[in-house]
């Protein structure tokens, strides 16, 4: 998979797929004049009540705490994550009232099977490990469970009403890469390794008595103020600007370490010795992955026009003077469309039971009849819109908690700001 990846902290399983929460506009609903007094909205015969909503707002608001609106300064935004909430219970409600005709249940055998499974892979079969997680997550095991029956049987419902898909023809995948050629493509890479000398007063025998002004980064990016570094002090430190002479001194250290390691001298030890880099001089410099553009203008001017294992000549930034060397080269590619069918061929497979689900809502919705109260009419129009799945958060109670799982970018059922995962996977 091409996409970049990324980790997240979790509770459950990694397979998972979002479900729609969808907002329909005013005219797909009824008014709220034959609602109940505490009423929020009715899905068929099945009243949803503010005190219903509320809990589940505060259930989710505590799971969902970084990505929700503050009350106070955002009332808007907290409104929007409200009826949000609502539109999940609404769909939630619409999967149970179709389970039947669709040949969905869930079982509570199912739900302690999942549990089980998560303890075993995830926790090394501690239960009282699990349950603590759980708590982290401000989650009982009750509610867990309950949270989890609801996921899957959201899951199992969009699996039913999309199991007729299952394939995409040659030329919408080739249509997909060539408007998305430039996605595919990687640029040139190096591994590089540094040593920095910086521009100090008092150097002797690879230490120093003074340091310099500002932070030498250890992945030698952005700009340094006024041309200057920091570097470890053996004994004091001062903010003085380097001078000529302190700038010249650095130079000839530098050449002197480049010919100690031109005659075979060793990156580690002489990293160690005379390296003003902190965060790479004990790992003898290695910088690891070093992408273009995103070092200071001389550095990746050097790096990438070095030849593999080549060691430069002394060169100026503002922190000092570097010697490096290239240990690898990850050449450009622009990946071919054979390379990368089987990710589009997903990527339009879920684009396609994306807008299966958002049809099957729209139709359920007017097939059992959802009335909204006048507070909580939807007033927004739907936008379709690419979500996590592949290996996405799996939920407990509706909040995203998972363990240890990886995120990829791909489409499946969603539609508006707040999409509360479930479990399953297709």
């Amino acid at each position: 998979m091409i996409v970049k990846r990324r980790r997240r902290l979790a509770v459950v399983p990694a397979v998972t797929l979002a479900v729609t929460l969808l907002a329909l506009s005013a005219g797909l609903a009824g008014c709220g004049g034959k609602l109940p007094g505490d009423a929020v909205a009715k899905v068929g015969g099945t009243v949803i009540t503010q005190k219903q909503l509320d809990a589940k707002v505060a259930e989710l608001e505590v799971q969902l705490a970084p990505y929700v609106p503050d009350k106070e300064t955002d009332p808007e935004g907290y409104k929007a994550f409200q009826q949000d909430v609502l539109e999940y219970m609404i769909t939630y409600e619409l999967a149970r009232q179709k389970a039947g005709s669709l040949r969905v249940t869930v079982t509570d055998e199912d739900v302690q099977t999942e549990i089980d499974s998560i303890v075993n892979d995830s926790f090394n079969g501690d239960q009282a490990a699990f349950e603590s997680a759980l708590a982290d997550q401000n989650l009982t095991l009750e509610q867990f469970k309950e949270g989890y029956k609801e996921s899957l049987l959201l899951q199992k419902t969009y699996e039913a009403v999309t199991k007729n898909i299952t394939s995409v023809s040659d030329e919408e995948i080739a249509a997909y890469y060539d408007q998305n050629k430039d996605y595919y493509f990687v640029e040139e890479t190096r591994t590089a390794r540094h040593i920095l000398i910086a521009p100090v007063s008092g150097r002797v025998d690879g230490t120093t008595t003074t340091t310099s002004s500002t932070t030498t980064p250890s992945e030698i990016s952005g700009e340094a103020e006024g041309g200057s570094s920091t570097v470890t002090s053996a004994t004091t430190s001062t903010t003085a600007k380097p001078t000529e002479s302190d700038w010249a001194a650095a130079l000839a250290t530098a050449e002197q370490v480049r010919a100690q390691l031109v005659a075979g001298g060793d990156w580690t030890e002489l990293a160690k010795k005379y390296s003003d880099d902190p965060g790479t001089k004990n790992r003898g410099g290695d910088l690891g992955t070093v992408y273009k553009g995103e070092t200071a203008p001389e550095f990746d001017e050097a790096v990438f026009s070095l030849a593999k294992d080549e060691i430069s000549q002394p060169v100026k930034t503002v922190y000092g003077y570097h010697i490096i060397q290239v240990t690898g080269i990850n050449e450009a590619k622009q990946y071919s469309l054979e390379e990368v069918k089987e990710d589009i061929t997903n990527i339009l497979l879920n684009e396609k039971k994306a807008r299966a689900w958002k049809d099957w809502v729209e139709k359920t919705k007017l097939e059992i009849g959802v009335i909204y109260a006048d507070d909580w009419q939807p007033t927004t129009t739907t936008t379709s819109s690419p979500v996590t799945s592949d290996t996405t958060p799996t939920t407990a109670a509706g909040p995203t908690t998972t363990v240890g799982s990886s995120e990829t970018t791909a489409s499946s059922p969603e539609d508006t700001a707040v999409v509360i995962p479930t479990p399953g996977g297709n």
